[in-house]
């Protein structure tokens, strides 16, 4: 699955999804950063190229010796494949495990320096010459209220920049533990994005940090760009000190991540102008061929114009729509001739259709899906998400590609541009709800009648 994308006005560039390559989502302004044999020799701030001996590649998470190594590895590597290459470290011990990271990761370099106010300002204006985020790292405490003046500049001036802040657990705050400050939004209105990330445990996939740094970046570089907080917080064993961890739920759902290149968990291309979806149409084409059991759903906060393009686009590509229940589109007459599943929340409690073949994309149109049922298909689903809305609502952590822009836009712009394949294969999944339903009809039209109730009433 190969497709043409023009990154920074240097050409087309084949990439494929989940398989190669990285796009790159900030376009660079004039100027680039270059260092000299001089500056090399600095004596305050230190420019540490690659080892490539020392380090292991983004398919090794499994090796890592203990969890909050296999974090700081991930961190790194997903800000790697989203354009931010340049890090500028303050050391510390609580954020061991994200230097341990910096360690690992062939992609990227990074400066060790020894004040955070430097660090801060140097990452500044990087992001200023070259374009592109850079991230800062610092242990936890006053180390962080130390990058505050940066922060304040990167703001005001719209400079994206990433603060990976290294924090306690949570039981340790408010409870007297040394180097501990409220990191939690210390920046106030002055970043566009901040999560407190929760410290590694073996309950919680790792994917789900993956999609917050994606979520993160489209953040810092959007339309209204800045800076960024990531605030971690790790538990000892800082060292990469060997530590059993669960292998399997930890790097559940990360399969393609690890084996397929150097594409980010979630793409979100940052586009917000609805006259200009070539990157965006060429990307869904090329994932929408790769496949014919496609399932489009209706969520809420769609417009008349978004439902009609919904039931135009699925009567082209023969994809049933299952509306949720606040896409308006559950009670469309019988006139409106698109094939749809309109009662899919109540069908899935049969365990014939929950249980069904999840070899499919879920081309999500709309923002919230109510349906907690509905949610948990998707979730087994290549989910894509077109919306207007610049948030992320993605609960469970599994869409692959976020598009931002009105679904009526997108759909009325993929089905000029582009001869659509069929899309046809989910006709089981039709046919076997067809039985359920008519099933179920049946036994309650029996029921009522039973009962009494006039037929004219039915």
């Amino acid at each position: 699955m190969n497709f043409s994308l023009w990154i920074s006005g240097k050409g087309p560039r084949d990439l494929s999804v989940r398989l190669s390559g990285r796009p790159e989502y900030v376009q660079p302004r004039s100027g680039t950063v270059t260092f000299s044999k001089r500056k090399r020799r600095w004596t305050g701030p230190r420019l540490v190229f690659s080892d490539e001996s020392k380090r292991v590649s983004s398919a090794s998470l499994r090796a890592q010796p203990n969890i909050n190594a296999v974090w700081g590895v991930a961190v790194v590597e997903e800000l790697s494949r989203l354009g931010v290459s340049f890090f500028f470290v303050a050391p510390g011990s609580r954020s061991t495990p994200l230097v341990y990271g910096l360690s690992r990761v062939t992609s990227i370099r990074y400066f060790m320096v020894h004040d955070e106010r430097i660090a801060g300002f140097m990452a500044l204006n990087y992001a200023k010459a070259s374009g592109r985020p850079a991230a800062v790292v610092t242990t936890s405490g006053t180390a962080v209220a130390n990058l505050f003046p940066s922060v304040v500049e990167a703001s005001n001036t719209e400079v994206p920049m990433v603060l990976l802040t290294a924090d306690r657990p949570s039981e340790l705050r408010d409870s007297g533990a040394p180097q501990t400050i409220d990191q939690v939004k210390i920046f106030g209105r002055y970043t566009r994005f901040f999560s407190d990330v929760q410290s590694p445990i073996d309950a919680v996939p790792l994917r789900s940090v993956l999609s917050t740094i994606d979520h993160a970046i489209m953040k810092a570089t959007s339309t209204y760009s800045g800076p960024v907080h990531l605030n971690l917080m790790f538990r000892e064993k800082l060292a990469p000190d060997p530590t059993a961890w669960d292998h399997v739920n930890v790097l559940q759902g990360l399969d393609e991540w690890e084996n397929g290149g150097r594409i980010p968990f979630t793409i979100i291309p940052n586009n917000f102008d609805d006259r200009d979806l070539s990157y965006e149409v060429e990307l869904f084409n090329t994932l929408l061929a790769s496949t014919n059991r496609v399932l489009v759903v209706a969520a809420g906060s769609l417009t008349d114009q978004d439902a009609d393009a919904i039931r135009s686009f699925s009567n082209i590509v023969q994809s049933p729509v299952v509306p949720d229940v606040l896409s308006g589109l559950r009670f469309d007459s019988a006139e409106l001739k698109y094939p749809r599943i309109s009662y899919m929340d109540q069908l899935l409690l049969v365990p014939e259709v929950f249980n069904f073949d999840d070899d499919f994309i879920a081309l999500q149109f709309g923002e919230r899906i109510v349906s907690k049922r509905i949610n948990a298909l998707l979730s087994r689903s290549r989910r894509i998400v077109v919306s207007r809305s610049e948030d992320r609502f993605d609960d469970d952590h599994s869409v692959l590609l976020r598009i931002r822009a009105s679904p009526s836009s997108f759909l009325l712009r993929l089905m000029n541009s582009v001869d659509l394949p069929l899309a046809n294969g989910m006709q089981d999944l039709c046919e076997l709800s067809g039985l359920v339903r008519d099933f179920y009809r049946e036994r309650f039209t029996r029921e009522l009648e039973s009962s009494g109730v006039p037929s004219e009433a039915l």
